[in-house]
């Protein structure tokens, strides 16, 4: 390793560390293997939690459109227009990360590279490198839902993983080789290997902020402290706290987002439950972490009922946004997911401990789920989560894993 790198990974171990043990493998709803139509998604916002488009992923990277989702809806809620970032920018990066920083294990014990990550990780990347649009990163596919550039991209990497320039550990702890055979791998320009290369060096031993504004704005990287972000003020009803993205990601501070498991107990649930319904009336687009069985899958929904009759099938960790959920009151009262409640006193009456959580509502990334034009629950995108289906054993562990909720909640 050398002096250069040594401190950039220590660093990095250093805040992993302490991180969550969740890992989103993450699971595509196809065969990545697959090629798949480009759609046109549009999605009515029946609720006001403020998303953007629908993305859907070519590969096992979930986690990143979820994240790269997140700091879009935020910075929506704050400035009033939608970003279209690249999740093959922080895709890129996060396998650069990966590489150089355990150049032993970067392939498995079945040769596969994973495109798979962490809440933690995400933070650590983005308050590095940043983001970066996808017209200034990959401009072909500016306008696409879905990256064909990331499937050719990871089945380069993985081969020079095994058999190419990157077959040895010695190779990979070369900054500047693996830069170069991610550059080839997804097809970067000259012109964009450039910026990169003046922010971050040739290396990628720099970082977004550190190279400054001037630098970032001509490259078309958008620093941490340049992305505008708003979130609920929890001490003050209808009041926006705003901030920039590096104050969400920052390792500590008031501003921070946190992850929590979701418990076993089923009174600790109800509570865990309640400060999800808490950041969805407050129209936080909390990140939701859960487990896949798609036997489970009937339409856009994932039910307990269809998984018992289908028995155990294919799984895998997911990562998605929260967008709405469906309860029924103590006194049989519905509040039907799809349906804007602005009566404060019914939305507080939904936080009693006797309420029943019937589903969650998420945006996914697996492209659109209806035909454009027709009226459809959910809308095209988003996808059903039965509580009972999050509730029972899956894959490793249960449905639901872990929620990563806005500061105070």
């Amino acid at each position: 390793m050398t002096e250069l790198a040594r401190p950039f990974r220590f660093a990095l171990l250093a805040m992993l560390a302490a991180a969550s043990t969740f890992a989103a493998g993450c699971s595509a709803a196809v065969d990545p293997s697959e090629e798949q139509p480009e759609e046109d998604i549009s999605t009515d916002n029946i609720t006001s939690v403020v998303h953007s488009s629908v993305k859907n992923q070519s590969i096992g990277n979930c986690w990143i459109y979820a994240h790269i989702g997140w700091v879009e809806s935020l910075n929506k809620r704050a400035t009033n227009t939608e970003l279209n970032l690249s999740e093959s920018y922080a895709t890129y990066w996060d396998w650069f990360t990966k590489i150089t920083s355990w150049p032993d294990t970067a392939l498995n014990d079945k040769s596969e590279f994973s495109a798979g990550g962490t809440w933690s990780l995400f933070r650590w990347e983005v308050a590095r490198y940043g983001a970066m649009l996808e017209s200034d990163f990959i401009p072909e596919e500016a306008n696409d839902a879905r990256s064909s550039r990331q499937s050719t991209a990871i089945r380069a990497i993985t081969l020079s993983l095994k058999e190419g320039a990157l077959k040895t550990v010695e190779a990979r702890r070369d900054r500047k080789l693996v830069r170069a055979e991610l550059d080839k791998a997804f097809g970067l320009s000259p012109e964009v290997v450039k910026k990169l290369d003046d922010v971050f060096g040739q290396t990628g031993a720099g970082s977004a902020t550190g190279a400054g504004l001037t630098k970032r704005k001509a490259a078309g990287v958008l620093g941490p402290t340049d992305i505008l972000i708003a979130w609920p003020n929890v001490r003050a009803q209808g009041v926006d706290a705003r901030g920039k993205l590096s104050d969400a990601v920052a390792p500590s501070g008031p501003s921070i987002w946190n992850e929590v498991k979701y418990p076993e107990d089923p009174t600790a649930r109800r509570t865990y439950q309640i400060r999800v319904q808490k950041a969805l009336h407050d129209h936080a687009p909390v990140l939701t972490w859960w487990n896949v069985d798609f036997n489970a899958l009937s339409g856009s929904r994932f039910t307990k009922e269809q998984l018992d009759t289908r028995g155990k099938g294919r799984t895998g960790g997911h990562m998605t946004l929260g967008f709405d959920y469906q309860a029924k009151l103590a006194d049989g009262t519905l509040l039907k997911a799809g349906e804007d409640v602005s009566d404060r006193a019914l939305l507080q009456r939904a936080l009693a401990p006797d309420t029943k959580i019937e589903f969650l509502r998420v945006k996914n990334s697996w492209g659109g789920t209806g035909l454009p034009g027709v009226d459809q629950t959910p809308p095209s995108g988003y996808y059903d989560l039965d509580m009972a289906y999050l509730d029972t054993k899956v894959a490793d562990g249960y449905g639901l894993v872990a929620t990563v909720f806005p500061p105070g909640y």
